[in-house]
């Protein structure tokens, strides 16, 4: 050890010599030697001891840059908690069906203002096809503006609502596909349909369309047989039109390469017994035709409506995810 001067702090302290080695202090009086390092004292003191305000002051320093640490954790939670794939996947995919509903609800609006079709007439029992279109329209309008809003505002009322009908319509479908296949044999409700269409084929354009497309596509004729359109007044035998005891157009078979003739079929219910129509008009029934078409392309029909129902219900998966992460942030929110 190297030896230093004396010190002296008064005339009654006793004499003292302080040595200075490796780091430590030490501080020799009377014999006795004593470690008086500023590290020895702080590992000399006790646990309830009071500390010096410098190191207090320290500490102090060393807490502020972890609560910002945590804060900015957190904020970086917030911008980075919902997926971006997720919320953007939702809007444009809403966006898509958003497009259709306008058009549907733009198209049905102007043909009923072309036909001036008024609401008095669902009323009196005759429906236009024209509504079908302005009220699946709106609701495809309706419950797409709820998703997009919902997705691009982060609203989780909306994303709710969204979730809530899509899962309604799931099961609306679901319900009528079995029903169809269960009931399919009987055939009532399209064969309804054909009657009344039958009825009005002459007093509304659409669904003179209408049938006269599923005639031509499906080469029948009537709901069950030709003599169906003995239901319509102005095919009726008893009819003094020139259409009277006939079918429609759409009803006769046309030769390849000859121009449509629109009179056809008129007359030709007085042409006894049936086989004299064979090779002029379909004699099958449309009700028919329709389940034997569905016969035939049932596998078809059940990955298309599978494939929908696939489609809705990741649809519905994604928004629950997407409201689960906005809630996540929102409880990060409130701890802060």
């Amino acid at each position: 050890m190297n030896q230093a001067a004396m010190h002296q702090n008064g005339p009654s302290a006793p004499p003292y010599d302080t040595v200075y080695d490796s780091g430590h202090v030490y501080r020799i009086s009377g014999g006795h030697v004593e470690n008086t390092s500023p590290a020895q004292n702080v590992m000399a003191e006790p646990r309830g001891a009071a500390r010096p305000q410098r190191q207090v002051r320290r500490q102090t320093r060393r807490r502020v840059p972890r609560m910002e640490s945590t804060r900015k954790r957190h904020q970086r939670q917030q911008s980075g908690q919902v997926s971006l794939c997720v919320k953007y996947g939702i809007f444009f995919y809403n966006l898509v069906f958003w497009i259709v509903g306008t058009a549907l609800l733009a198209f049905g609006t102007w043909g009923l203002v072309t036909k001036g079709t008024s609401v008095d007439e669902i009323i009196g029992g005759f429906i236009d096809p024209m509504w079908f279109i302005v009220i699946i329209g709106a609701f495809i309008f309706i419950i797409s503006m709820a998703g997009c809003i919902g997705a691009l505002r982060e609203n989780t009322c909306l994303l709710k609502f969204f979730a809530i009908i899509l899962s309604i319509i799931m099961l609306a479908e679901t319900a009528v596909v079995v029903l169809a296949f269960v009931y399919k044999e009987q055939g009532n409700i399209i064969g309804g349909w054909i009657d009344r269409a039958i009825v009005d084929y002459r007093d509304d354009p659409d669904t003179q369309f209408l049938l006269d497309q599923m005639q031509i596509d499906l080469k029948c004729c009537g709901s069950t047989h030709p003599n169906d359109w003995d239901n319509n007044p102005y095919f009726n035998c008893s009819s003094p039109a020139v259409s009277a005891c006939g079918v429609p157009y759409s009803c006769c078979i046309k030769p390849e390469g000859e121009l449509v003739n629109y009179q056809c079929g008129y007359g030709r219910l007085r042409e006894k017994p049936d086989h004299e129509w064979i090779g002029v008009i379909h004699v099958q029934g449309c009700a028919v035709s329709i389940e034997q078409w569905m016969n035939q392309n049932l596998v078809i029909i059940c990955a298309a409506i599978g494939g929908i129902l696939l489609v809705q219900a990741v649809s519905i998966c994604f928004v629950k995810s997407l409201i689960h992460d906005i809630r996540e942030i929102k409880s990060h929110w409130r701890v802060v």
